[in-house]
């Protein structure tokens, strides 16, 4: 499931924990020592969680990793972050965009940037 930033969603509330309920068969929802909630769920035999803090700040995880097919894995607020199994990768644009306009552009961990991050995009995408 996508969660984007602009969902009004009160994350410690029922219409939160039903719309993860819908999407996510066998979700378990449990709190941990901060009394931060967490949602565990399994598809394919890949472990996910989506841990959501009293901030409202929320990570999604695969296999214990940072990680997020659909987009950033770690969202506060207004800023994200972009993680691939770990590793901080957009291929779309910046994997660390914040607030106050820093952006920073990363392929599988490795920084670049602006320029050379498009360049070698270029380069990744027209060698596939």
């Amino acid at each position: 499931m996508k969660i984007n930033k602009e969902d009004n969603y009160d994350y410690s509330g029922d219409e939160f924990e039903v719309s993860l309920k819908k999407k996510y068969r066998g979700l378990i929802i449990a709190k941990d020592a901060n009394n931060n909630l967490n949602y565990y769920y399994n598809e394919n035999n890949d472990y996910y969680k989506i841990k959501i803090d009293s901030a409202k700040n929320i990570k999604y995880y695969k296999n214990n990793k940072l990680h997020n097919d659909f987009g950033p894995a770690v969202i506060r607020g207004d800023n994200t972050e972009y993680y691939y199994e770990g590793k901080l990768h957009n291929t779309n644009g910046p994997a660390i965009d914040l607030t106050n306009g820093t952006k920073e552009f990363y392929l599988f961990g490795i920084n670049y940037n602006k320029y050379t991050f498009y360049k070698k995009l270029k380069y990744v995408q027209v060698k596939n």
